[in-house]
């Protein structure tokens, strides 16, 4: 299994709802689950709708460690659908994402059940100077997307994805996947 680490730059947004893409647009859709340890290390399944891959599932174990509000390392590892079931997991969310690239940005929408819309917009390129002013809010959005953002949440600890899972039910995580998987 592979591990990978990158430097993530990523703001967040509250979204009224999921927005309108315009027609013909390229938006790859995924449904996943992630479930956080006590330490908040992160175990995602994900597994994509459509695109090139349908049904195609992935599982990773991953760890962040933060830099400041909007950047952190993450050191991410390919695991089996066997250690993902097998996690210690104490807390989960179940989502829709929609992503998509512009430029230099990769723009997620995540629309997590019964939870919040959420936006991330992650700054694709390491260049020094396109980071500082990326954190300086150097940002652009489209007409469909500013029509659903409410407010940037990015410093708002309250919409960290560990925040807004709920607890995993005292059972094994093996038999609460079997009840997350998707219908």
């Amino acid at each position: 299994m592979s591990t990978t680490q990158k430097r993530e730059v990523e703001r967040k947004f509250l979204l009224r709802r999921l927005p309108d893409f315009p027609k013909g647009m390229k938006v790859t859709l995924q449904q996943i689950q992630q479930g956080y340890t006590a330490d908040n290390i992160r175990y995602r399944k994900q597994t994509c709708l459509g695109g090139d891959n349908p049904f195609d599932t992935e599982c990773f174990r991953t760890e962040k460690r933060k830099v400041d509000d909007i950047e952190s390392i993450e050191i991410e590892q390919s695991i089996s659908s066997k250690e993902f079931a097998a996690a210690p997991v104490i807390k989960y969310v179940k989502k829709s994402r929609y992503s998509w690239t512009e430029g230099i940005f990769q723009f997620t929408v995540d629309v997590l059940e019964d939870g919040p819309v959420l936006l991330e917009v992650e700054l694709l390129s390491q260049e020094e100077e396109q980071i500082a002013r990326f954190k300086a809010k150097d940002i652009h959005f489209d007409q469909y997307l500013l029509d659903e953002l409410v407010l940037e949440v990015t410093s708002d600890g309250r919409f960290k994805n560990c925040e807004l899972a709920i607890p995993v039910e005292p059972v094994s995580w093996t038999l609460g996947c079997k009840a997350l998987e998707w219908r």
